[in-house]
């Protein structure tokens, strides 16, 4: 009888199939239930896992019940609480999506569903389907015939699916995006620069986010006066604006955020460009975990001297308030990529030095993390001196609800541990978690391990990465 039940109950808990070679989708029995909260902190070594021999994990993301591990040919997903797998999905022949035509990774989480991009081959079409991010199973898909990925870049998602035609050099379609349906393909809407008088182009690839009633599609353009790029770009009308930053006068960053389904416009935000840069770069502020109700903010950041960094509340478009010692001598954050250790609508939290000498040596540095509220006042505050902690820590630094956690490893790459200190707890600092012993001391192709931490339901993730592939997977729990 007992044999009975254990295999009923392995039926139940796992369902699989292989319905052609190099596929496995593995999917949970039942719905795991309601997810467990984000950790305020952590305490202990919870557990430990690994993926398949046969496969590397490129990237771990935040999922609806635990992390999502990204692999090299698919996904599985993790109970945070106790590290066991919930799903699986691989299709082990599959290539990696050209960077040059598709914006994006080709597989991922975003919101309630997990998404796999199979690129259409020269001989068959492509496939695209999203995931049920809790259980696995498919919630739709469909196939993407070559046509769809041709002139321009794609990005493909479970909320919306955008293509920005390839203008050419007599083309008038510079910084239009096409939205299409992630169902079944069809056209839903398009945005075209409205700005009149004003010639623009996109800047870097779209930025997606699930959160609110319907999501939001933030788009980047820098613009400038049609007749002074004209005369600039001696009648040229496929220049990018961007390149005559210092000489356009006119020349100005816009930000958009646009409702997915319809295309609308919910908040717009334009900005000046003075000086010559690279590239516009959007971000979303959202290596700590999120706070329910209170979706992260967007990080608008270039060059050194082509537009000030920018941070923006999401919902709505406000620029985020940053306390006085967190500004620089333009009054704009301070490295807000490397030192924003969380900012959302509620507030922030951002990383300050505590010596007020320009020249600290490293074994002498240290660091203030502040809360701060929406009104930009400094509300929690913690000081972190530890002899082995320096500035480069901070862009791997993260804020729980009730704890800051700076991960560290050591210079060999034998030891990697975690500093956890209350956010209220002032001068009094932290102390020192160990995961576990690392395995290795470099990465695949020689290059150094980082530490680094994702925070998701149920625990904190501590592991290694290479910036190619990631080792040593072991979750923090409370």
């Amino acid at each position: 009888m007992g044999a009975v039940v254990l295999v009923l109950a392995l039926v139940a808990t796992v369902s699989w199939y292989r319905d052609r070679v190099g596929l496995v989708h593995e999917t949970a029995g039942e719905h795991p239930g309601a997810p467990a909260e984000h950790p305020t902190s952590v305490h202990e070594h919870g557990w430990s896992w690994s993926p398949p021999g046969d496969v590397d994990v490129i990237d771990l993301v935040r999922g609806t019940h635990g992390p999502v591990a990204v692999l090299t040919d698919g996904l599985v997903a993790l109970d945070g609480t106790t590290g066991r797998e919930l799903w699986t999905y691989r299709e082990m022949d599959v290539s990696a999506p050209d960077p040059d035509v598709f914006a994006g990774p080709g597989w991922g989480v975003l919101g309630e569903h997990a998404y796999f991009l199979r690129p259409p081959g020269p001989d068959a079409p492509g496939r695209f389907l999203a995931l049920d991010a809790a259980t696995g199973e498919i919630a739709w898909e469909r196939d993407v015939a070559a046509e769809e990925t041709v002139d321009g870049w794609n990005a493909y998602s479970p909320l919306v699916q955008l293509h920005s035609p390839d203008a050419g050099p007599e083309g008038g379609d510079h910084g239009v995006v096409l939205a299409r349906s992630p169902r079944d393909g069809t056209d839903l809407w398009e945005f075209r620069p409205p700005w009149p008088t004003e010639s623009c182009t996109l800047q870097g690839a779209p930025l997606l986010r699930s959160a609110g009633e319907s999501g939001q599609v933030l788009v980047a353009h820098a613009c400038a006066n049609e007749t002074e790029l004209a005369e600039l770009s001696l009648g040229d009308p496929s220049e990018d604006p961007l390149v005559f930053a210092g000489r356009a006068e006119s020349l100005s960053l816009h930000v958009t955020a646009l409702d997915p389904r319809t295309g609308r416009v919910l908040w717009s935000d334009r900005r000046p460009i003075s000086g010559p840069g690279d590239p516009v770069a959007l971000g979303l502020l959202d290596r700590s975990p999120p706070v329910p109700g209170e979706p992260p903010a967007v990080l608008v950041e270039s060059g050194p001297e082509l537009a000030r960094p920018f941070v923006n509340d999401a919902a709505e478009g406000r620029e985020a308030r940053y306390p006085r010692e967190a500004l620089d001598g333009d009054h704009a954050p301070n490295d807000p990529a490397g030192r924003t250790l969380r900012a959302d609508t509620s507030g922030l939290v951002v990383a300050v030095d505590s010596a007020d000498e320009p020249y600290v040596p490293d074994t002498e540095w240290a660091f203030d993390a502040l809360g701060v509220d929406s009104q930009g006042r400094v509300v929690s505050s913690v000081t972190v001196e530890e002899e082995v902690i320096t500035a480069d820590h901070l862009a791997r630094t993260i804020a729980l609800e009730g704890t800051l956690l700076v991960p560290h490893l050591d210079a060999d790459g034998a030891r990697s541990r975690v500093y956890a200190a209350g956010m209220d707890s002032g001068t009094e600092g932290g102390a020192w978690l160990e995961p576990r012993p690392a395995s290795r001391t470099a990465g695949s192709d020689g290059t150094e391990n980082e530490h680094r931490l994702l925070a998701v339901p149920g625990a904190v993730l501590s592991y290694l990465s290479d910036g190619a592939t990631v080792t040593d997977v072991h979750a923090l729990v409370p």
